[in-house]
């Protein structure tokens, strides 16, 4: 039986110059990049993914599984390995086929609702999503939750 196709109004950013943004339909949530963090192979293809990953973090700590959610990125690079990774993350069914997924579609930056919040610029404090993504502990030397 095919999974169903869930659309939760998610977009997620990042910004070498500030950090990452995730937008979950009106809510929003960032976390500043340290100094530091550049290094080793990291770079903006490291931090978009890492904003795809904590998208699927919040899915997982808020008890979604079971359905296909479209994440709207605009960065073409990251996509592909990306899914990849989040089919292993949620040990998804074996007929699961990443190639044909529609839920990591490509938008154009200018349209990336995501974007002033991985620039730093965030909202109001009751537009924060609930719940809060808990960082794992690989990540916490890199990123500063706001």
């Amino acid at each position: 039986m095919p999974l169903p196709k869930s659309d939760l109004d998610l977009w997620v950013d990042a910004s070498t110059s500030w950090g990452l943004g995730l937008c979950i339909g009106d809510k929003w949530d960032a976390w500043h990049l340290l100094v530091g963090w550049a290094q080793d192979g990291r770079d903006i293809g490291w931090a978009e993914t890492v904003a795809i990953e904590l998208v699927v973090l919040w899915l997982v700590q808020s008890g979604w599984h079971n359905h296909y959610f479209r994440v709207n990125c605009d960065n073409t690079l990251v996509i592909p390995g990306t899914l990849l990774e989040i089919a292993l993350f949620v040990e998804p069914p074996p007929a699961w086929q990443p190639a044909t997924s529609p839920f990591l579609p490509y938008i154009p930056s200018v349209q990336n609702r995501t974007d002033p919040f991985s620039r730093g610029l965030t909202g109001a404090e009751d537009s924060h999503v609930v719940p809060n993504v808990i960082l794992p502990k690989e990540l916490c030397p890199f990123l500063d939750s706001i």
